[in-house]
């Protein structure tokens, strides 16, 4: 299931915070109502509760606090590429100056990085010019 998929049945679902409460029988609550399994005799007790502990660990604001944090790491990994992209074409003389890089799309990289980086390809183009 796509990333998505997931976050359009998680915003249809009904709202959290959902609860298990399993006293003889299983329920599932939420705020707007519950859930019951009857068990005696359907087969349809879930084995020692830990299935509706799982789904009402894993409502809707769950999923979509996941899908959240999934989307904003996905983005620092896009800037931290495009930023080591930049460092490597530094190093080896393929940009001359900063303003041919986006910087929009770059998180902060230490300081002393870029200044190694910086230095190493200064060095590199005194040696192609010696």
């Amino acid at each position: 299931m796509r990333d998505e998929e997931l976050r359009e049945l998680a915003e249809r679902a009904t709202p959290g915070p959902w609860t298990q409460d399993a006293h003889d029988d299983t329920y599932l609550t939420s705020p707007t109502g519950h859930l019951f399994w009857d068990g005696e005799g359907l087969g349809l007790r879930w084995p020692n509760d830990a299935d509706a502990a799982y789904i009402a660990a894993v409502s809707p604001s769950v999923v979509l606090s996941l899908l959240d944090r999934l989307r904003a790491i996905e983005g620092r990994e896009t800037a931290l590429r495009s930023a080591a992209q930049w460092v490597a074409a530094s190093v080896n003389g393929s940009h001359d100056t900063m303003a041919s890089h986006d910087h929009s799309k770059c998180l902060p990289i230490s300081l002393d990085m870029l200044r190694s980086a910086l230095s190493e390809r200064d060095d590199r183009r005194e040696e192609r010019h010696a």
